[in-house]
Order: C-alpha cells, then sequence, then structure tokens
C-alpha cells in the first residue's frame, strides 16, 4: 500500500508542480497508474468521478458509484481502484493538508462538513446542477492555483480596488 503523506508526493503522481505547499487540484486522467492501487491518505479530499472505470474501494469495502458522484477521504483512510479494462478514471481531486485548517474560520466550522465522517458503502450521489457546481468549483481552484501572483495582486486588495 502507498501512503500520500503530502502535496509534492501527490503532484509527483500526477506529473504537475506543486503551486502550493498545502493543497492540490488534480484531473484523475492524468495520473500514474501506481494512484489508482490501494493508497492510504494522510490528508483530506474530495474526488469527483465522470466516468464508470471499474471498482471503487474505501477501506476495503466497496463504493457504489455512478458518474457524477463525490467521495470523501479523511486522513487516515485508504482508497483503491481497480480499474476494468485499463480505463482510467476521469473526474477531479480536490485534496487538502489539515494544518491548512488550523487557525481558520473554515477550520472552526469544520464540525459542520459531516461528510468527512460518513462511512457509507456508497459515493455520494450528486444532481446534475449539484455536479456541475462541484466541477466549475475544482476547474476555478485549478485556474487560482495556477494563475501566477503579480505584484500589484495584494496591493490592489489592500487599496480597496474592486470591493
Amino acid at each position: 500500500m502507498h501512503i500520500l503523506s503530502d502535496i509534492d508526493k501527490l503532484n509527483h503522481l500526477f506529473a504537475t508542480e506543486t503551486l502550493h505547499p498545502q493543497v492540490a487540484v488534480v484531473e484523475l486522467e492524468h495520473a500514474d497508474n501506481s494512484f489508482f492501487g490501494s493508497m492510504r491518505y494522510e490528508m483530506f479530499a474530495l474526488i469527483l468521478l465522470e466516468n464508470e472505470f471499474g471498482e471503487l474501494y474505501r477501506n476495503n469495502t466497496r463504493l457504489a458509484y455512478s458518474i457524477g458522484s463525490l467521495i470523501t477521504v479523511k486522513p487516515g483512510q485508504s482508497v483503491e481502484m481497480k480499474l476494468k479494462d485499463d480505463v482510467k478514471p476521469r473526474g477531479w481531486m480536490l485534496a487538502f493538508k489539515a494544518d491548512l485548517l488550523e487557525k481558520t474560520g473554515l477550520g472552526r466550522d469544520f464540525y459542520m462538513f459531516s461528510f468527512f465522517n460518513a462511512d457509507y458503502n456508497k459515493a455520494i450521489d450528486l444532481s446534475n446542477v449539484e455536479h456541475g457546481v462541484i466541477r466549475n468549483c475544482f476547474y476555478n481552484l485549478h485556474t487560482e492555483l495556477n494563475t501566477p501572483s503579480d505584484h500589484l495582486s495584494g496591493q490592489l486588495i489592500r487599496l480597496g480596488i474592486g470591493t
């Protein structure tokens, strides 16, 4: 079993540059095949599945899923994707380190997101609208991480421009 312990290691599996030390947004189809074996996560992850690829397991329990399903992973859990006919999963994954939550409003309110604590044998089914919203969130986060900051970015907020 592989251990996914940090963002650098995750990005290495996707042959992409680490743009933030605590957060990554990646497209599943770009993953190295070793990513789909048994992987223990030492971070939180949301995985949006956009095709049928084979069998999906979380903590050795098979999960029912469909196109547009969302699965959640918390530190200490394992995920395995057994690919059928070498069909790679398509979709998005947002991964973030637990220490990203420390001393933030999100960290204070994180207890409200109970779906990370749910151990169902089924992925979270999303409506078409929900799927579109979540997909757009992944895309927007990916774009934000890949947009280089410039020397004026911080200045515009401080000057109140655009508010």
